[in-house]
């Protein structure tokens, strides 16, 4: 997505070539390890650069990738689909908001803004994202030349949005577990 935006692509040509890069050499090396046919191409460049492989490798079954098993290419299909899929939907969700709140972004900018948002506030610096995922908003809508307290309007009718969500089901998990029991 950030390799299509008109924004970024027009302020920064020459990160372009690298991003592309990037993403293909980390798409490439994800779907090894996932498959499981990845660990064995790392051990051989582990053993090439001299580290000490061999005595952690030794602990785990001979053929077992660190006691995970190789899955075939058709089981890697469905995860990615449905990953996919549910990316889509949050996009689709976010661009719904951007279009209510009057912010002119397209579904290819939100593609690379949502993920960026999305890894940062996964990260363990904050509770729920609470600060991490409006920071990001707000500096990169700026990047696509949206006014900040929209962005600010955008993540926290979003963050509102996933609370509704949240106690919705669990409301419902909740009545199911007391209906489980009775």
């Amino acid at each position: 997505g950030a390799a299509l935006s008109p924004g970024l692509v027009a302020q920064e040509s020459a990160v372009l070539p690298w991003m592309l890069g990037l993403i293909l050499i980390l798409a490439a090396a994800a779907v090894l390890l996932i498959t499981g046919r990845g660990w064995r191409l790392g051990l051989a460049l582990a053993r090439r650069a001299r580290m000490p492989v061999d005595r952690i490798s030794a602990r785990f079954p001979r053929g077992s990738h660190f006691g995970l098993p190789a899955r075939s290419w058709a089981a890697l299909g469905l995860p990615l689909l449905l990953s996919a899929l549910f990316q889509v939907v949050v996009v689709l969700i976010n661009l719904l908001v951007c279009l209510a709140l009057g912010i002119p972004l397209t579904f290819i900018q939100l593609l690379w803004i949502v993920a960026v948002v999305s890894l940062l506030q996964a990260l363990p610096i904050s509770i729920a994202g609470i600060g991490v995922r409006e920071g990001a908003y707000i500096y990169l809508l700026q990047l696509q030349g949206v006014d900040g307290s929209r962005a600010l309007a955008l993540s926290l009718t979003l963050f509102a949005l996933q609370i509704a969500m949240a106690i919705v089901g669990g409301t419902l998990q909740v009545r199911g577990l007391l209906r489980a029991q009775s």
